[in-house]
């Protein structure tokens, strides 16, 4: 009899848990089918049609060396594309000039060089009117082939050009700006930008970059008042991959794209890139054999029909806010303004409160609930936290690289975290008399995040809330209902707040609260209401997927705990319906998930994912000569090179190295020319040359006075900054290996330090490399220092 009950206890809550199950499998079926690029256009199809092959092409041909900006390579690559724009039919011609970029903070930090951005004009019928604009940019960063970054950009505009000219001359000018610097600040960009005239001839404006070599192509940024394009890019493109929470989040960021030089200016805007392989993000494999020809496709089946369908329509481009949208066919397509995320969110809450009203659930139950679907967030937040920590890999973006290498497995891992803490929540809150055991277990994980490496002050807070919620919310048995009421309460607060300061970011916790609300409604009436609840729930969790996966790849490597907020957005659909999850399966999937994990730091480097290296010779201004890696962690053939005289590595600050201190030994010596500094008064202004003493195109000055540096020139080109009135400032010149003039204005008598940092060509002499370690970033060149002084 025992044993007979156990059984049909064990398959009750088996068959009470069938439906979660099932709209997890369904969802995150229609996600994978969502993400899924589409399929290669052939060489042979309609010249009108946009054809990843013919763009592949023009691919290898950008990609067959390193080509950072003022290199041999880059000339060629210009060459290139110039050569196949004249052929279209084009007006081109070089845009030359110094670049001059800017960021503001603690360390005023210039960023400046010689450069030639090329830029074609495909004439239209109605030359008068604003041109619509595709830019992406030329150059790559040292030691990649920048196949994806940005030679698929490259690639894309070209084709998209060859498609809209195939279909007879377009109403409006299209403008091609291939850029040249945008590695090295954005600099093409900024140089065409600068000029007002030029900035008033592009009616709309959209830019392609990458982050990856393959994965869908994404529409992740809008310029101002784009409502207008993004209604055209809904109505016209094929495979739309767009979010209006992906323009959101992104303004937040620090990253910047070409499309950055634009920020200021009145430009509608659209900005695309992809981000799956970021393994291969600014590396040598960073190649032409890298490269998904479908993920070259999803770029131009919606880049083309926007830009044809611009061009082709002399009228005014409607202006406005983007609104809030999502799309990714088949889960998701839609568009509202913002302020109909109100009505939705009074419809959630009436729909709430028809399922709720006379429900017997206590106000005390009700708020356990809702501490149990937060307990569960912040459990998955500390339990992300400790599995990142298994991984062994440091906090620096070389480290990084071995999970972007296994990015598979560490996504897999992160979800399971996620679903045991769900299923694991939901089995327990039925059971209750569990609070202590699972704040301990918080307090445990925490501790052992710490130790292994994760940051002590933020885990232990996490940890202590986890404690603390778990404890009160776990302590006795709650009902379904209650769990129900709770996690829809968190989710109708997280909703108001979203709607009230970032309607962007609705479609995240509107969607998914309006199916829990709608599901209260399915229980409370309907005789099938699991079912009916779950299926509700899988459009709202398919996005949540969708979304997740994207996030993960932007942020999650160094930040894993961001798959906790996609927990606390599925806890009103998920965790009421997953009550009779058996508890074995919270345990088999934590398990899984720290085999997965710890696999990734048990994982050997190979030839295709190999171990970045990085070494730099540093001739210093006082003539002695060190060996130093810049990686937090270095992999075991750097760290040979540097203790190959049995030097012991020691951490030490180099600031016109590296932002961040790096490792260094004393080395063998070797010769290389220094630069040389000249600093002379010319009435009020204080002139200096920087002149290389060797090809070494990429130059660093620290610049310190005893009085603000004022009016500062880079060339003929003002760098105008608010608050440039520090005496210390930092420049990075990036040219052929021509000489730097600077100036700026100072009283007589004021004192002035100059440090120059030349990147050399020259090479250290280092044996060869194993086939799974790769120079990363211009690695293995030679830094050639030198200062100089003035009071006058």
């Amino acid at each position: 009899m025992t044993v007979a009950y156990r059984y049909d206890g064990i398959l009750a809550r088996l068959t009470a848990s069938l439906p979660a199950g099932i709209m997890f499998l369904v969802a995150l079926g229609l996600a994978w089918l969502a993400m899924q690029p589409p399929s290669v256009v052939p060489s042979s199809a309609a010249p009108t049609a946009f054809s990843a092959m013919r763009a592949m092409s023009i691919v290898r041909a950008a990609s067959l060396r390193p080509h950072p900006a003022g290199s041999p390579e880059a000339a060629r690559v210009r060459r290139v594309v110039a050569a196949r724009l004249r052929l279209m039919g084009a007006r081109v011609f070089a845009l030359n000039g110094i670049g001059v970029g800017v960021s503001s903070g603690k360390n005023a930090s210039v960023q400046a060089g010689e450069i030639e951005t090329l830029v074609a004009i495909l004439p239209g019928r109605m030359p008068e009117l604003p041109a619509v604009a595709m830019m992406a940019h030329t150059d790559s960063v040292p030691g990649s082939f920048g196949a994806a970054d940005d030679g698929v950009g490259v690639a894309v505009v070209l084709e998209t050009a060859r498609a809209v000219l195939a279909g007879g001359r377009p109403e409006r000018d299209v403008v091609l700006i291939l850029t040249d610097g945008e590695e090295a600040g954005l600099l093409g960009a900024r140089l065409f930008f600068a000029d007002p005239a030029r900035a008033r001839r592009i009616g709309a404006l959209i830019n392609i970059d990458s982050r990856g070599t393959r994965g869908l192509g994404t529409m992740f940024e809008t310029g101002p008042g784009s409502g207008g394009l993004v209604a055209k890019y809904r109505a016209t493109a094929d495979h739309r991959f767009a979010h209006s929470a992906a323009t959101f989040l992104y303004r937040q960021l620090p990253n910047r794209t070409d499309l950055t030089a634009t920020a200021k200016l009145d430009i509608p805007a659209l900005n695309f890139a992809f981000l799956d392989g970021e393994f291969d993000y600014h590396t040598p494999r960073d190649a032409f054999e890298n490269v998904d020809p479908r993920t070259v496709q999803s770029l131009g089946d919606q880049v083309l029909p926007v830009v044809r369908a611009v061009a082709d329509d002399p009228r005014p481009l409607l202006r406005g806010g983007d609104g809030v949208f999502a799309d990714a066919w088949p889960v998701v397509s839609v568009r509202y303004p913002a302020w109909a995320g109100w009505p939705l969110l009074a419809t959630a809450i009436g729909l709430a409160g028809l399922g709720m009203i006379r429900g017997g659930v206590g106000a005390t139950a009700v708020m356990r609930g809702a501490a149990a679907a937060l307990a569960c967030t912040i459990v998955t937040i500390v339990t992300a936290r400790l599995g990142y920590a298994l991984t062994g890999v440091a906090d620096d973006w070389g480290a990084h690289h071995r999970i972007m290498a296994t990015f598979g497995r560490y996504e897999v891992a992160l979800c399971l975290v996620a679903a045991s803490s769900l299923a694991g929540a939901a089995s327990l809150l039925r059971r209750g008399r569990s609070g202590r055991a699972i704040a301990l277990g918080c307090l445990v994980a925490t501790a052992v995040a710490i130790v292994l490496g994760r940051p002590p002050l933020a885990t232990g807070v996490l940890g202590v809330a986890a404690a603390v919620a778990s404890w009160w919310a776990f302590a006795e048995p709650i009902e379904q209902r209650a769990v129900r009421a709770g996690s829809l309460l968190v989710g109708l607060i997280l909703a108001l707040t979203v709607q009230s300061l970032a309607p962007a970011l609705t479609p995240l916790i509107l969607f998914p609260t309006l199916a829990a609300a709608g599901a209260t409604v399915a229980v409370r009436f309907a005789r099938h209401g699991a079912w009916i609840a779950a299926a509700l729930g899988v459009l709202p969790l398919a996005y949540l997927f969708i979304f997740g996966h994207s996030v993960l790849l932007a942020l999650g490597v160094p930040t894993p705990e961001a798959i906790g907020v996609f927990v606390l957005f599925a806890t009103p659909i998920v965790l009421p319906l997953a009550g009779g999850a058996p508890l074995r399966f919270t345990f088999a999937a934590l398990l899984t998930a720290a085999a997965l994990l710890l696999s990734i730091r048990a994982t050997p480097a190979s030839p295709r994912y190999p171990a970045l290296s990085q070494l730099y010779g540093v001739s210093d201004p006082e003539g002695r000569r060190w060996l130093v890696s810049p990686l937090e962690r270095p992999d075991p053939w750097t760290m040979a090179m540097l203790r190959r005289d049995g030097a012991v590595p020691a951490k030490v600050s180099m600031p016109l190295v590296a932002d961040d201190p790096v490792w260094r030994v004393p080395a063998r010596d070797y010769a290389v020319p220094s630069p040389t500094i000249r600093i002379a008064r010319e009435s009020e202004w204080r002139r200096i040359i920087v002149t290389p003493g060797s090809s070494g195109r990429t130059m660093t000055l620290s610049l310190a006075a005893d009085t603000p540096l004022q009016s500062l020139v880079i060339g003929e080109r003002a760098v105008s900054v608010p608050g440039m009135d520090r005496t210390r400032v930092k420049v990075r010149w990036q040219s052929t290996g021509k000489p730097v003039v600077l100036r700026y204005r100072s009283r007589r008598g004021s004192y002035l330090q100059v440090v120059a940092a030349e990147t050399t060509e020259d090479r250290l002499s280092l044996p060869s490399r194993p086939a799974t370690v790769v120079g990363w970033l211009g690695s293995d060149r030679i830094i050639a220092m030198r200062t100089a002084s003035s009071r006058e």
